[in-house]
């Protein structure tokens, strides 16, 4: 994995022990811009600062052995992050409780058993499932809302139109499940998932917290103190050792 500049487009700036498979995304953390994040078809996760070759921390969820596709953190929680599997797992993360297993994995392939009544227009807002989709007891999240592009595509023409042959076409051989992209809302407690059918999903969180309201110096106070908690020795004694302007990037 390289890290590069336009300003030197005949070298790298830096090179990054990184996965053992094809890396599928980086993600930069909001709070602390010199932390980023990796996933990987090697079923894991890592997180790096900008100044070290290896990664402090190496992510895998216990049992998962499957592809992650894509990663986002929390814009209001500097410790929370979220993942997506090639077998529709949903993982959520939280630096300040553990970097051995989510705090939250959810199989999203049970959605389309309990999915009923619920459909692009339809909202939930209350823990009991306003929209035909009952919340399990304890569960720390909720489906308020799905969009599909099949049904959708179904109310714009008839079944000969071009855009329903388009997506029909798109959509033939995908029976399995995959989950292709994730992101956090920015002012309220969900997280979005899309999958290879088309299919936008929203969650609402419950656990762990999302927004969390606390200033940049906060925020970014909270992420190094997690990971130098999570890491081991060595790439604690280097995270401390790191430029004394951090705290100035944080604003």
């Amino acid at each position: 994995m390289h890290r590069c500049s336009v300003s030197y487009n005949e070298q790298y700036l830096e090179t990054y022990q990184s996965h053992e498979g094809p890396v599928y995304r980086v993600k930069f953390s909001q709070r602390w811009p010199s932390v980023f994040l990796t996933c990987s078809a090697d079923w894991s996760l890592n997180l790096y600062h900008l100044k070290y070759k290896t990664p402090m921390l190496t992510m895998r969820a216990t049992g998962e052995n499957f592809p992650i596709n894509d990663i986002s953190w929390c814009p209001d929680n500097s410790t929370v992050f979220a993942n997506v599997t090639v077998d529709a797992k949903l993982q959520i993360w939280d630096l300040s409780v553990s970097s051995i297993d989510p705090v939250v994995i959810v199989d999203t392939t049970q959605d389309d058993l309990v999915d009923g009544g619920l459909n692009g227009d339809s909202t939930a807002d209350s823990a009991e499932g306003d929209a035909g989709h009952p919340s399990p007891p304890g569960s720390p999240l909720l489906m308020t809302n799905r969009y599909d592009r099949m049904e959708h595509a179904k109310e714009e023409g008839p079944s000969g139109a071009p855009l329903q042959r388009i997506i029909k076409n798109l959509a033939t051989g995908t029976k399995k499940k995959v989950l292709t992209s994730v992101l956090f809302g920015e002012k309220n407690p969900s997280v979005v998932v899309g999958d290879n059918r088309g299919t936008v999903t929203v969650y609402r969180i419950f656990d762990p917290v999302t927004i969390t309201h606390l200033g940049p110096l906060q925020q970014y106070e909270k992420l190094k103190k997690a990971i130098l908690q999570q890491t081991d020795p060595t790439s604690a004694a280097n995270l401390q050792s790191a430029d004394g302007s951090e705290e100035q990037k944080a604003y």
